[in-house]
């Protein structure tokens, strides 16, 4: 009888002992990879959840309302299947002293006022133009137009409007060379042009190097720069006309 207990006793033994592994297996046989392509990027991934919903909810992928994933989230996924997602662009518009932060699906800045219902006065100020194409981190800064002081006895096709603005210039050219600026021309390091964030495009503006006085005059037909305390990006050949090296402290005068 003894030798009988014992002999239970092993079994039972031997049964808590295996009982962990026999869980594990199984739980490593319901693991299954699955393909994440998340906005160009592919990753891969083991779970054990059933559907697209809780498949990116486990994977602590966050999914904003306006992306879109393919399939749908009800969808069950089996092993090597792939779950496609696309983001909408985040963008930024400043319109006059209110800033908006959207992600959005239209394709040119005409379309995303149209889509955010704004409308533009006819001297409102634009920093690109409507057909120009929207990028992610985009800024669209729409400004009510500065009154004109006209001198008394003068008018104001003989005054001429200028303002003066100091910070720091940088310039660009490498990887720009051939393509399109966001005023619509064909970028060229030959030309004396410049990128501004905010003045029209065609402005004349004439930059002096505050480090040597050299000065001269370039037309604004890009956007930028972006960085903190840059006001202005030059060409390389608004570059070399005030003797700047990659950086410089400069005095921009708004011509016309």
């Amino acid at each position: 009888m003894c030798k009988y207990f014992k002999f239970q006793f092993f079994i039972f033994l031997v049964v808590v002992v295996s009982l962990p592994f026999f869980v594990l297996s199984a739980k490593d046989n319901s693991q299954k990879e699955i393909i994440i392509v998340d906005s160009g990027i592919e990753f891969q991934i083991q779970t054990q959840s059933k559907n697209v919903s809780q498949i990116l909810k486990d994977s602590k992928i966050q999914i904003d309302e306006k992306d879109l994933v393919f399939p749908s989230g009800e969808t069950e996924i089996n092993s090597g299947g792939k779950i496609i997602i696309k983001r909408a662009i985040p963008i930024k518009i400043i319109y006059y002293d209110k800033t908006i932060e959207i992600k959005t699906w239209a394709k040119t800045v005409k379309d995303v006022l149209n889509e955010k219902n704004i409308v533009l006065n006819q001297f409102d100020r634009i920093n690109f133009k409507l057909d120009s194409e929207i990028i992610s981190g985009m800024e669209i800064i729409i400004e009510k137009p500065s009154p004109k002081i006209i001198k008394k006895g003068s008018s104001s096709k003989q005054e001429k409007q200028t303002s003066a603005l100091s910070g720091l210039a940088t310039w660009y050219g490498p990887g720009f060379y051939g393509r399109k600026t966001a005023c619509g021309e064909i970028f060229s390091g030959d030309d004396l042009t410049a990128a501004h964030r905010t003045l029209p495009c065609g402005s004349s503006v004439r930059v002096t190097n505050l480090n040597n006085g050299l000065s001269t005059i370039v037309r604004i037909n890009d956007r930028g720069p972006y960085g903190g305390g840059v006001i202005i990006d030059l060409s390389p050949k608004s570059k070399e006309a005030i003797g700047m090296g990659s950086t410089a402290p400069v005095k921009l005068e708004v011509i016309n």
